[in-house]
């Protein structure tokens, strides 16, 4: 078997500060016995989210689950202005891991809105990232997650700005870009999406267009995954999703991987041990 690696899988910047963040926050000790949370899932992972717990860290899918003066992370993801705002009057101690490139977004679009102009978002609607940017614009921002989509709208004569989810198809926002630019006379665009989810989509499609099988793991929920999972099935019929070494024999079946060039990519929620783990697998 001949075996490709992408050589981005795995965690990006953002979720590994993310994740190192929460593991030290678990294993520091706590005289003063405040609960300690995480606002969401801090990835999609569940062997991770599952040892977190197991060591003392709560899930919170809203801010009134959130004990008054507890101490809350936030997931690089980010959130709302608002559901900052409602943390910080519960007294609880907000320790901020919103990627850097996600609060970048944040910025362009509340000076923006401030100054009178309309947004757009090309991403997942109701994605956990798109919401808190949308947050910065009192939800007034215009969610578009396709070229078709951006062909249909219609946009008045207002001034507009363009940004994307860090984890948008790079292909598909420069589709949008070049629609929405023939339909708004005063459109600003911004390149927002993060490079390090450009280089693995890119890198993806490469590898996936030399394999006879590929291989995506990650998991189901999670929107980079879905994304590296449409491209490297335009590229492979036989692409698969798996989320850890587990499910690689109901994949493979009785087939010999022998003679067969196997690709593989991760999410950026995805470990290096569970990466192994799915290499391993395979080879055994």
């Amino acid at each position: 078997m001949k075996l490709l690696l992408a050589k981005s899988s795995g965690f990006c910047f953002g979720v590994k500060n993310a994740v190192e963040t929460a593991e030290r926050l678990v294993s520091q000790p706590r005289p003063d016995g405040k609960p300690l949370y995480m606002l969401g899932e801090l990835i999609h992972n569940r062997t991770v989210i599952d040892q977190l717990r197991r060591q003392g860290m709560h899930v919170a899918a809203e801010t009134d689950a959130v004990e008054a003066g507890a101490t809350v992370l936030i997931r690089a993801h980010g959130v709302t202005p608002a559901t900052l705002c409602d943390l910080r009057e519960k007294g609880c101690d907000v320790v901020d891991c919103t990627c850097p490139f996600v609060t970048k977004i944040h910025h362009i679009v509340r000076k923006a809105w401030r100054e009178g102009r309309r947004i757009i978002i090309a991403g997942t609607p109701g994605h956990a990232e798109v919401v808190g940017i949308n947050g910065e614009c009192g939800g007034e921002g215009l969610i578009i997650s396709s070229a078709a989509e951006a062909e249909s709208g219609v946009f008045s004569g207002e001034f507009w700005i363009l940004v994307a989810q860090t984890t948008f198809s790079y292909a598909e926002y420069q589709k949008i870009g070049v629609i929405l630019q023939k339909k708004i006379a005063k459109l600003q665009i911004f390149d927002t999406i993060c490079i390090t989810t450009a280089d693995r989509q890119r890198e993806a499609c490469e590898i996936a267009r030399q394999a006879d099988m590929m291989f995506v793991i990650g998991s189901p929920g999670s929107s980079n995954t879905q994304k590296l999972l449409t491209i490297c099935r335009s590229q492979c019929g036989r692409t698969y999703l798996v989320e850890d070494a587990h499910q690689v024999g109901s994949v493979i079946g009785e087939r010999s991987l022998e003679d067969l060039t196997v690709g593989i990519t991760a999410g950026a929620s995805t470990p290096e041990r569970i990466i192994r783990e799915v290499i391993q697998a395979m080879t055994e």
